[in-house]
């Protein structure tokens, strides 16, 4: 089972992009400093997680979507590490709102059968 996400070009898929990036490094590190150990399954997944965020934007240098906006798929451990990350990031008070529609959007991403 495969979740896709689907970024547009528009200002709320270039906010949701640079939100979700963010909010997947920050989560992470904040994670590892409660816990002090990430196993070598979890840094795979997460290397993989990185990765892919990486691949939906027009440069390495640029968190901005392609000009045709971008198709995210992750497998379903992928979503779930992205998912916890996500929940782990200390959103500011004035991000709440957008992290609050981003984590419904990234919970929402339909599930694809692998073919």
């Amino acid at each position: 089972m495969k979740r896709t996400l689907r970024i547009e070009n528009d200002e709320k898929g270039k906010q949701r992009t640079m939100l979700l990036y963010n909010g997947f490094v920050i989560g992470g590190n904040k994670l590892l400093e409660r816990s002090q150990n990430r196993d070598r399954a979890e840094r795979s997944l997460g290397a993989a997680v990185i990765k892919m965020l990486r691949s939906g934007h027009r440069t390495k240098d640029t968190l901005e979507p392609p000009t045709d906006g971008a198709i995210l798929e992750f497998s379903q451990q992928q979503h779930e590490l992205l998912v916890k990350y996500l929940d782990a990031c200390p959103w500011s008070t004035q991000e709440l709102e957008e992290a609050a529609d981003l984590l419904d959007w990234v919970m929402a991403a339909p599930q694809v059968d692998n073919k």
